[in-house]
């Protein structure tokens, strides 16, 4: 899914997670990329134990540990993918 959104050309690689707040240097991209990582964990409307520690890891290295902010990640989308089926049920029903 993700291969077809990209540029032509563009290459996967490997990124160490210590990396990661080198890339996304403020507040607004930290959170945006890990809103993007929790949706996508609950894509199959299952967020797996390890997907789950995967974005805590990512979180922790955003200095986002202890202070609720995955957490509230967590429930924003949830709420989203359940305003989501309610609106899809609107248009279908």
């Amino acid at each position: 899914m993700l291969r077809d959104q990209t540029e032509p050309g563009v290459k996967a690689e490997d990124v160490a997670i210590e990396v990661l707040p080198g890339l996304f240097e403020d507040k607004l991209s930290r959170v945006s990329f890990l809103l993007e990582l929790v949706g996508m964990g609950y894509v199959n409307e299952d967020f797996d134990p390890a997907e789950s520690e995967l974005v805590r890891r990512i979180a922790h290295v955003f200095g986002f540990h202890e202070n609720g902010t995955i957490e509230a990640i967590e429930k924003w989308v949830q709420d989203e993918l359940a305003l989501m089926k309610e609106a899809k049920n609107l248009m279908e029903g």
